[in-house]
């Protein structure tokens, strides 16, 4: 199975496997069968995972494969890309966020920095707070959460306020 996943046509295609079955084998096994039959360039390469010792594994072990096939060496700038998701989409963010309207600095925020950015809001907040309930970390995990279902939804916070104070005024 592994074989066959590595030297599948070039299409759009998922595998789908669980922790400690050969994925990071098997994608970089990919890479070098794509290169070594010139299908791609290993600079056309685009790798992703979701951590950053999966990331750094790939990587490694890409280089080392590609090293071996003499077409890229160890520490060849040409080589492919290979990150993680969120450090990636941070890197499209620096480089083309301009174009989209966000401001030079902005950058992504990992959930730790998002939960660290909530609860510093949440604890240096003056209240009263009528019906806010809860400790720090609890009303900053709500907030996080909340957060999260409206970016999920595409929903502005104003909107939300704007809902809240008409069903209030109700």
């Amino acid at each position: 199975e592994q074989l066959a996943a590595a030297t599948a046509p070039a299409a759009p295609s998922v595998v789908v496997a669980g922790a400690g079955s050969g994925k990071t084998t098997v994608m970089s096994a990919r890479v070098v069968w794509l290169v070594a039959t010139g299908q791609t360039q290993p600079e056309s390469v685009l790798g992703l995972t979701f951590t950053n010792k999966a990331a750094a594994e790939l990587s490694a072990r890409v280089r080392l494969a590609l090293d071996r096939l003499g077409t890229v060496g160890p520490d060849a700038d040409a080589g492919p890309t290979i990150s993680t998701y969120h450090a990636y989409a941070a890197r499209l963010l620096r480089e083309h966020g301009v174009r989209l309207g966000m401001e030079p600095g902005a950058r992504l925020l990992a959930d730790a920095s998002r939960y660290q950015v909530a609860e510093r809001v949440v604890s240096r907040s003056v209240g009263p707070f009528l019906a806010l309930r809860g400790s720090v970390p609890d009303v900053a995990g709500r907030v996080v959460a909340l957060d999260a279902e409206l970016n999920e939804h595409l929903v502005d916070p104003s909107a939300v306020v704007a809902f809240d104070t008409a069903t209030i005024a109700e």
